[in-house]
């Protein structure tokens, strides 16, 4: 079964459950967490029980998680009192990091202290990444009254997204071995970077750490790599 950790409102998660359908797929939601019948302890793993889509699940019927999102917001927890809401989602995202990280088989991607999907990585560090990747960038400099306006047109922009070091799209101009290596630098399964040219030159834009799951291949690239992993309890 795989695990599709999102917020419940998210429309293309839930429809990506339905479209794997030749392997279970489950939509886990914060409101899960705070359900009856979650069972974990610190040493062990095989004996979990967790909480998705409203029933409880034994631990060894995943074999994959995605996570699609960076931390769980108060806003979201509709059952709980609006005055407990942020300490509620304090701790749900503090156990949402420990779940994370503790499960074995694979997940895309797993967290970090401070993100549950991935690095929380602000523009100057993914820089800073990309000048260790040999990946092109443009030099800039960001003022505390600076107002940043990040829109750049989309039909103008290139991507490059990875896979477990496996390539799913590239429309840049020979910057695939740099994200590669980005990837490997950020220590994350999934990668997206988006380039745009400035002056003839394709330089980085930015990077995306969640797998848009409306698209069907990468849909059908992540079950494949779940496949693949052959994970056995």
């Amino acid at each position: 079964m795989i695990l599709v950790f999102a917020s419940e409102l998210d429309e293309v998660a839930r429809d990506a459950t339905t479209d794997w359908s030749e392997q279970e797929a489950v939509l886990l939601t914060p409101a899960d967490i705070f359900c009856k019948g979650w069972r974990t302890r610190i040493g062990g793993v095989r004996d979990w029980s967790i909480v998705a889509n409203g029933q409880q699940w034994p631990i060894r019927s995943v074999s994959g998680v995605v996570s699609r999102l960076p931390c769980i917001l108060a806003r979201e927890l509709f059952d709980i009192q609006p005055d407990d809401r942020p300490f509620a989602a304090a701790e749900a995202t503090a156990f949402a990091l420990f779940f994370l990280s503790s499960i074995p088989c694979p997940v895309v991607n797993r967290p970090t202290p401070n993100c549950l999907n991935g690095p929380n990585w602000q523009p100057e560090q993914w820089v800073r990444a990309c000048l260790e990747a040999v990946v092109p960038f443009k030099a800039s400099c960001r003022r505390t009254n600076e107002v940043i306006n990040p829109e750049t047109a989309s039909s103008c922009l290139r991507s490059v997204i990875v896979l477990a070091g496996k390539c799913l799209e590239d429309t840049s101009d020979g910057c695939l071995a740099g994200v590669l290596r980005l990837a490997r630098l950020a220590n994350v399964t999934f990668l997206q970077v988006y380039f745009m040219q400035d002056k003839g030159e394709t330089i980085f834009y930015r990077a995306e750490l969640t797998p848009d799951l409306s698209k069907v291949e990468i849909r059908n690239a992540l079950r494949e790599y779940f496949d693949s992993s052959k994970w056995s309890w």
